[in-house]
């Protein structure tokens, strides 16, 4: 009877420590597209700062996807146009977007903290669970 007791507990350990990987795996790639999101806003945060800066036109590239640019000449850089979404666009002075989009920035510094979090308290909980398997399983 004990043996069938230990049995049904470590089956039950293995689905809970897969259980766990998953949503370690998941948490993990959530992770990776937050800290791809806040680099990303800190480009667009020092780009349009130093856009805001220029004083008179000047030649850039822009690009229009897969790799590929075109040439264009920035004449007008007192308004930008700030997706918030739902293809919706509103446009503010560069100062108001880098406003904005320090404060989404803020808003992923939070949620990659509250992330990490969450993994290290998955991550605890495998490890425990893994101990707890090794000594069943040296278990006369």
């Amino acid at each position: 009877m004990e043996r069938s007791r230990v049995s049904q507990q470590i089956q039950q350990l293995i689905e809970r420590y897969s259980f766990l990987e998953e949503l370690a795996r998941q948490l993990e790639e959530r992770l990776k597209l937050l800290e791809t999101l806040y680099n990303e806003l800190t480009t667009t945060i020092s780009v349009v700062e130093e856009i805001g800066k220029m004083d008179s036109e000047r030649d850039t590239l822009v690009p229009i996807g897969s790799s590929v640019y075109v040439f264009a000449r920035i004449k007008e850089v007192d308004k930008v146009l700030l997706g918030v979404g739902a293809n919706v666009f509103l446009e503010k002075k560069p100062e108001e977007a880098v406003e904005h989009l320090m404060v989404r920035r803020n808003e992923v510094v939070k949620e990659l903290g509250n992330l990490r979090n969450q993994l290290s308290s998955v991550l605890g909980e495998l490890e425990k669970i893994r101990g707890i398997l090794q000594s069943l399983s040296r278990a006369p």
